[in-house]
Protein backbone atom coordinates (compact mmCIF):
# COMPACT_ATOMS: atom_id res chain seq x y z
CA UNK A 1 0.00 0.00 0.00
CA UNK A 2 1.16 3.45 -0.70
CA UNK A 3 2.55 5.39 1.72
CA UNK A 4 0.53 8.70 2.37
CA UNK A 5 2.46 11.47 2.02
CA UNK A 6 2.71 14.10 5.38
CA UNK A 7 1.65 17.63 4.59
CA UNK A 8 0.07 20.07 6.00
CA UNK A 9 -1.80 23.37 4.30
CA UNK A 10 -2.47 26.92 5.29
CA UNK A 11 -4.20 29.73 4.13
CA UNK A 12 -2.09 33.05 4.23
CA UNK A 13 -1.91 36.59 2.29
CA UNK A 14 0.64 38.10 -0.46
CA UNK A 15 2.35 41.38 0.50
CA UNK A 16 -0.01 42.67 -2.30
CA UNK A 17 -3.54 41.30 -0.78
CA UNK A 18 -4.10 38.24 -2.38
CA UNK A 19 -5.05 34.86 -0.99
CA UNK A 20 -2.49 32.19 -1.18
CA UNK A 21 -2.40 28.25 0.28
CA UNK A 22 0.83 26.88 1.45
CA UNK A 23 1.46 23.22 1.19
CA UNK A 24 4.48 21.81 3.60
CA UNK A 25 5.55 18.83 2.22
CA UNK A 26 8.33 16.43 1.45
CA UNK A 27 8.70 15.50 5.18
CA UNK A 28 12.20 12.97 4.89
CA UNK A 29 13.53 12.91 8.55
CA UNK A 30 14.03 15.53 11.38
CA UNK A 31 17.79 15.06 12.24
CA UNK A 32 19.72 17.76 11.65
CA UNK A 33 20.95 16.35 8.11
CA UNK A 34 17.60 16.07 6.88
CA UNK A 35 16.48 18.37 4.21
CA UNK A 36 14.52 21.39 4.67
CA UNK A 37 10.54 21.04 3.88
CA UNK A 38 9.62 22.45 0.58
CA UNK A 39 6.54 24.45 0.42
CA UNK A 40 4.19 24.77 -2.53
CA UNK A 41 2.72 27.41 -3.17
CA UNK A 42 -1.20 27.42 -4.86
CA UNK A 43 -3.27 30.33 -6.16
CA UNK A 44 -7.01 29.13 -5.20
CA UNK A 45 -8.49 31.81 -7.45
CA UNK A 46 -5.99 32.05 -10.14
CA UNK A 47 -5.12 29.06 -12.77
CA UNK A 48 -1.64 29.64 -13.11
CA UNK A 49 1.68 27.36 -12.51
CA UNK A 50 1.72 26.13 -8.82
CA UNK A 51 5.66 27.75 -7.06
CA UNK A 52 7.79 26.66 -4.52
CA UNK A 53 10.39 27.17 -2.23
CA UNK A 54 12.35 25.74 0.64
CA UNK A 55 11.88 26.62 3.93
CA UNK A 56 14.75 28.19 5.88
CA UNK A 57 17.59 26.26 7.97
CA UNK A 58 16.55 25.98 11.04
CA UNK A 59 12.68 25.77 10.27
CA UNK A 60 10.65 22.63 11.69
CA UNK A 61 11.09 19.61 9.74
CA UNK A 62 7.92 18.16 10.53
CA UNK A 63 4.45 19.84 8.39
CA UNK A 64 2.21 19.50 10.69
CA UNK A 65 4.89 21.98 13.10
CA UNK A 66 5.50 24.07 10.68
CA UNK A 67 2.07 25.16 9.79
CA UNK A 68 1.77 26.49 12.75
CA UNK A 69 5.22 27.80 13.65
CA UNK A 70 6.35 29.63 10.43
CA UNK A 71 4.96 32.98 9.84
CA UNK A 72 2.85 34.79 7.38
CA UNK A 73 5.69 37.23 7.15
CA UNK A 74 8.18 34.17 6.30
CA UNK A 75 5.79 32.51 4.23
CA UNK A 76 5.38 36.07 1.95
CA UNK A 77 8.95 36.41 1.92
CA UNK A 78 9.92 32.83 0.37
CA UNK A 79 6.72 33.42 -2.05
CA UNK A 80 8.43 36.64 -3.92
CA UNK A 81 11.88 34.03 -4.39
CA UNK A 82 9.93 31.08 -5.10
CA UNK A 83 9.73 29.64 -8.58
CA UNK A 84 7.01 28.35 -10.97
CA UNK A 85 6.49 24.17 -10.66
CA UNK A 86 7.21 23.34 -14.17
CA UNK A 87 4.69 21.26 -15.50
CA UNK A 88 5.54 18.64 -18.42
Amino acid sequence: MPKKINSARRKFESANGRDWVAEFCMHSGTDGQAPNLMVIFRDPVRVQPDRYNLLPAGSPKLPKEAKKQVSDDTLRALLQRSVPVERQ
